[in-house]
């Protein structure tokens, strides 16, 4: 990400814009519970990207807030 672009005073490229995440599978939905042959759900694999995602989000508000 580049300041002025993603982020700093003139940096609103990313401003109002969603995070999507996109994931197939190639086992039986069985395959992705908690008792499954995976042992973890869609949303638990998914945890670390989102969490990624938001601190990003985060970061890019606090850097845009800051004094120049």
């Amino acid at each position: 990400m580049t300041y002025g672009w993603a982020y700093g005073s003139e940096g609103n490229k990313l401003h109002n814009k969603e995070f999507l995440l996109a994931i197939s599978v190639g086992g039986p939905e069985q395959a992705y519970e908690r008792d499954g042959y995976n042992y973890f759900t869609i949303a638990e694999l998914t945890t670390p990207h989102v969490k990624a995602a938001n601190r990003v989000l985060n970061l890019l508000t606090t850097i845009s807030r800051s004094p120049s």
